[in-house]
């Protein structure tokens, strides 16, 4: 079963002791792409997460405060970015995690285990939702990363989609667009 966000919602899981809140009116800033629907809020310091129409599914978090590095691909879809959840129990480690290296992500995750209300959310969302943990959470998002720098020069060309960060991110990983094509096959 496909788990998406309006079957979430349906299901009336609370998803917010995990840093997304679902519920509410959300604020766009500057820095929130053109053509994007706000699907959560982190509640601190305006970190808003959305689609963006010409990404499909992806989802991205917008971080207002991180001046010039404001938006980052966390997930290729919401179930997956459920099943990121199940891995790291907070969504500010998949925020966050552009700008830290394995050991910087690791030593978050160690630091910040689960509470009580995030381990039941967890629990709930495994037995209601049928999901497994993406148990390499670090690798898929900065292989998402990558992706989505590639992605926003094919799809949209000269009138690319302004996803401040996407580049900077991409431009760490080694021929980020090399790997790209040959794990998309799209050479």
């Amino acid at each position: 079963m496909k788990v998406n966000i309006n079957a979430c919602k349906k299901t009336a899981i609370d998803l917010s002791p995990l840093g997304f809140n679902m519920n509410g009116e959300f604020e766009y800033y500057y820095c929130t792409p053109k053509n994007a629907e706000i699907i959560a809020s982190s509640g601190v310091d305006g970190i808003h997460f959305s689609t963006v129409k010409q990404f499909g599914e992806i989802i991205f978090a917008v971080s207002p405060m991180n001046f010039g590095e404001c938006v980052h691909p966390v997930a290729r879809s919401f179930e997956d970015l459920l099943r990121l959840l199940l891995h790291c129990s907070d969504v500010a480690a998949l925020e966050q995690c552009y700008a830290w290296d394995e050991e910087q992500y690791k030593a978050f995750l160690i630091d910040c285990p689960p509470t009580q209300k995030q381990q039941a959310v967890s629990d709930e969302i495994k037995s209601r939702c049928g999901l497994e943990p993406i148990v390499d959470s670090f690798a898929y998002v900065k292989e998402l990363q990558a992706y989505a720098f590639f992605l926003s020069y094919m799809l949209c060309g000269a009138e690319r989609t302004d996803l401040r960060g996407v580049e900077r991110a991409a431009a760490r990983s080694v021929d980020a667009e090399r790997a790209c094509r040959l794990a998309y096959d799209v050479e």
